[in-house]
């Protein structure tokens, strides 16, 4: 498991949490899929570290099943806790919900430059609009 740049006890909003990567390895996380990404041992390294930070939802303080949004989706390894809120799955559903997800993924890909990332986005809109879950056809 990656280790951690800092302590969840003492954070630096501005700092990266995960100990700095080798190069290939930051390599290999740009190309990864974004469901690929969130199953590496550095997304689960970062988000262990957000919930040991934050034991209750940044937004209303609730505890419970809580979960990590990306509010900044591009370092991949490189996250820092301003990247990242922890709120709980509600709450996180309806960050996600504010648009329709098909028109949401279409209003992301019209901005988006990174191929990995345009391939990820139209995988997902796909399925959201097939009604599959992702990953499957």
């Amino acid at each position: 498991m990656p280790t951690w740049n800092q302590s969840p006890d003492a954070i630096d909003p501005g700092e990266t949490i995960l100990a700095p990567l080798s190069p290939e390895r930051r390599a290999a996380l740009r190309s990864m899929s974004w469901i690929g990404y969130l199953q590496s041992p550095e997304w689960k390294s970062i988000r262990s570290f957000m919930l040991a930070a934050y034991p209750a939802s940044q937004l209303s303080g609730e505890r419970g099943h809580l979960e990590v949004h990306h509010v900044n989706w591009r370092p991949r390894g490189k996250e820092r806790p301003r990247d990242l809120v922890v709120m709980t799955a509600d709450e996180h559903r309806r960050a996600h919900g504010s648009l329709p997800p098909d028109e949401l993924i279409s209003l992301l890909l019209i901005a988006e430059e990174d191929p990995t990332w345009v391939h990820t986005l139209q995988q997902y809109r796909h399925a959201v609009t097939q009604r599959q879950p992702i990953g499957a056809g």
